[in-house]
């Protein structure tokens, strides 16, 4: 199947020709309709969007055709909205096919462990957002299971910024090599992976072979992800892996806990009330559209011009490597369904006609976005010389290190911003952790934690690759793995002496 089709997507080429909208699952494939005059028209559009539903409802369709003739036009890109179906989480779990809440006392754990940390899940729930009614389309139209839309969280937090010390990127967390091997394009203008809609076509094919190779078993699809298709199909031919996976003693520790934290991330999308969580609901405007393009678009110029927010629209478009958005095929834009309107008519406007009074802002704006969506991460994190444009948020986006915590260390005061050219000094990297991890404090011992967290000290060890010649420092993040409820798992969780 076509790349992104699950996704609502419009043609704009400014250059007069006439489209059409097509229903794809429960969003739109979109061309826009543009006359010499420059506005745009509903008729072909709409003639082609109630002709697909022609077949079944010809009554309604004659009603509703009737009704829009007698009302004002007030633009192609509002009709989706109508035929909204539910929202789109309570659609992905009706696509769960693994029956967390009964595949043991793990996922059971891991529900209660999220539901205990509304704050975390909130934050990634409010960043997946925009993609969840995308990535339900693709679900349903490939008739895949609920449970994939889950592995973002898991993998990243649904950030399209995230990127691993094995060069993974993206909210799927893609290896380059992989990415390729999928038809993703990586290059000095884009990069794939850290396009939701792109990514997450490439993910699912990923998923379909490997579903496929694993005796159709979606189980072991989702452990082959984290541990690896290879070897989790040599463990599968052997035997192995003939019970529930996240209960063999053949797979990584790690991978183990991977499908322990889905599963409960299931369990507690199927059964929220069970454990007093809330799962918040997509508001439909909140959810992402892709315009195509056949020119290139400056983003930060666009979203001034439209009036939105530009490190919003940026982040939408984390794909694009540079502002002035450009790549050797049809240019793909991300929006919000509430953001439309005031894009199109932006895209209408002649580049460059910026009101003056906006000026300033869009070349401060611009300046930041640059010295952020041009960088790469370093290896070398102890210092870094600010460049001309760089502020706090972009090295604060740059090197996932809390703007604050960089003022903090270099002790700068309150409101006081970085120059060109001075040496700032970059800590560890701070992410948010998840719930099952612990940032080391001043006066930590392994044996200390060990007791505090209620986990084994051969557990952090083995989990955090800890040797005898290991000095922890603070500020470094342990995995603490599988919670002290698990211990039925003997090969993972060893009798300590402290007793519990």
């Amino acid at each position: 199947m076509d790349r992104m089709a699950g996704w609502a997507t419009l043609r704009h080429n400014g250059a007069g020709e006439k489209g059409c909208v097509e229903k794809k699952g429960n969003s739109f494939h979109m061309s826009l309709t543009r006359h010499e005059s420059g506005s745009h028209s509903a008729g072909p559009g709409l003639l082609c969007l109630l002709g697909r539903r022609a077949r079944r409802s010809l009554p309604i369709v004659v009603l509703v055709s009737i009704a829009l003739l007698l009302m004002p036009w007030t633009g192609l890109l509002a009709v989706d909205s109508e035929f909204h179906a539910e929202d789109p989480w309570a659609r992905i779990g009706q696509r769960l096919a693994l029956e967390a809440c009964a595949s043991g006392e793990q996922s059971l754990f891991w529900a209660r462990h999220y539901a205990a940390h509304p704050d975390y899940l909130d934050t990634v729930l409010a960043r997946a957002e925009p993609w969840v009614a995308g990535i339900a389309d693709e679900l349903e139209q490939r008739d895949l299971p609920g449970e994939l839309a889950l592995v973002p969280m898991i993998e990243s937090g649904y950030d399209p910024y995230a990127f691993s010390r094995r060069g993974a990127a993206g909210a799927w967390q893609l290896l380059e090599p992989t990415a390729r091997s999928l038809g993703l394009v990586i290059d000095e203008h884009f990069d794939a992976r850290r396009d939701m809609p792109e990514a997450t076509s490439a993910a699912l094919d990923y998923f379909e072979a490997m579903h496929r190779r694993l005796n159709d078993r979606w189980d072991l699809a989702l452990a082959a992800y984290n541990a690896g298709p290879g070897r989790v199909a040599r463990l599968s031919a052997s035997g192995a892996l003939s019970v529930q996976p996240w209960k063999s003693a053949e797979l990584p520790g790690e991978t183990r806990i991977y499908l322990a934290r889905l599963l409960g991330l299931a369990c507690l999308l199927a059964q929220p009330d069970r454990f007093e969580y809330d799962w918040p609901r997509v508001p439909v405007d909140s959810a992402a559209l892709s315009i195509t393009l056949d020119y290139p678009v400056d983003l930060a110029e666009l979203a001034v011009r439209a009036g939105l927010d530009i490190q919003g629209l940026v982040e939408l478009n984390a794909g694009h490597r540079r502002l002035d958005a450009r790549v050797d095929h049809l240019l793909t834009l991300n929006v919000l369904a509430a953001d439309r309107e005031r894009v199109i008519a932006a895209l209408e406007r002649k580049p460059g006609a910026l009101e003056s009074q906006s000026g300033a802002a869009y070349r401060q704006a611009r300046a930041e976005l640059v010295a952020l969506k041009s960088a790469r991460i370093p290896e070398n994190r102890n210092w870094h010389e600010v460049a001309p444009g760089e502020t706090l948020w972009t090295l604060s986006h740059r090197y996932s290190v809390g703007a604050d915590t960089i003022r903090r260390v270099n002790r700068l005061e309150a409101g006081a911003e970085v120059r060109a050219g001075e040496m700032i000094r970059i800590p560890a990297g701070v992410p948010t952790l998840l719930p099952d991890q612990y940032r080391v404090q001043p006066g930590d011992t392994l044996w200390s934690i060990a007791r505090e967290q209620r986990v084994p000290v051969a557990l952090l060890k083995r989990l955090n690759q800890i040797s005898e010649d290991t000095t922890l420092q603070p500020g470094d993040v342990l995995e603490l793995g599988e919670p002290r409820c698990c211990d039925q798992i003997p090969s993972l969780f060893e009798p300590i002496a402290t007793g519990y």
